[in-house]
């Protein structure tokens, strides 16, 4: 069974900037704050679900589910 999209125990859910970082290192430039704006509102590279992936507080967008970002990508 995928469990990619799903919160898990122990998932990490980050700010924009620490996120930003951590997920540089891993899987390249492009996942700043605008950057990942666009990629949930285009739904690449995979289908972004708000409360798993993210969280937006109004328009917002507060964090981001590290952990789950990189289960959908690698």
């Amino acid at each position: 069974m995928k469990t990619a999209n799903r919160f898990q125990e122990g998932d990490r859910l980050l700010p924009i900037e620490i996120a930003k970082t951590e997920l540089e290192a891993k899987l390249g430039v492009g996942w700043s704050r605008k950057s990942i704006k666009r990629k949930i509102d285009q739904g690449c590279p995979f289908a972004w679900k708000q409360g798993i992936h993210y969280i937006q507080i109004g328009n917002k967008l507060a964090s981001v589910n590290v952990d789950a970002i990189l289960r959908e990508l690698v």
